[in-house]
């Protein structure tokens, strides 16, 4: 025989005698039914229940400080952000007496022709008329007419 087939049938032995000893040691252990004993602290089944309790003196993980005293944070006014405008160009309105859409074009040149109810970067028009439009930016409602007004 070759040495490789030596080894091999080596090897199978080798496995079918370790799973034959698992196999043994497990069907012993289910026939006996005996039970592992616990230590008596791991037995203990009264458990203490804690009921959470918040407390404001909490560390910024950040910056180390406690959020309660740290009074910078606690009277801050507010920072006004500037409105600014979507980014797109009112460029036409068209269409029919009771369907108007208008034509916005993108500062990226892409055109869209939206009607009333549609959304587009974050602008949502609200009502088109032959005049101009109406439309809903960052919780800011505005008008625009054709002239750019």
């Amino acid at each position: 025989m070759t040495r490789s087939k030596q080894l091999k049938r080596l090897l199978l032995a080798l496995v079918l005698g370790i799973w034959s000893v698992v196999a043994y040691e497990v069907t012993e252990t289910l026939a006996s039914g005996a039970k592992e004993e616990l230590p008596p602290e791991a037995r203990d089944t009264t458990r203490e229940v804690r009921q959470f309790v918040y407390r404001d003196e909490v560390k910024d993980p950040f910056f180390g400080k406690s959020l309660s005293q740290d009074s910078s944070r606690r009277h801050r006014p507010a920072i006004a952000i500037a409105w600014t405008p979507p980014p797109l160009t009112l460029s036409g309105i068209m269409g029919k007496k009771g369907k108007l859409s208008a034509l916005f074009e993108a500062t990226t040149g892409e055109v869209s022709f939206l009607v009333e109810g549609d959304t587009l970067a974050g602008m949502k028009i609200l009502k088109i008329s032959s005049g101009g439009i109406t439309y809903c930016y960052k919780n800011q409602k505005r008008t625009i007419s054709l002239d750019g007004q």
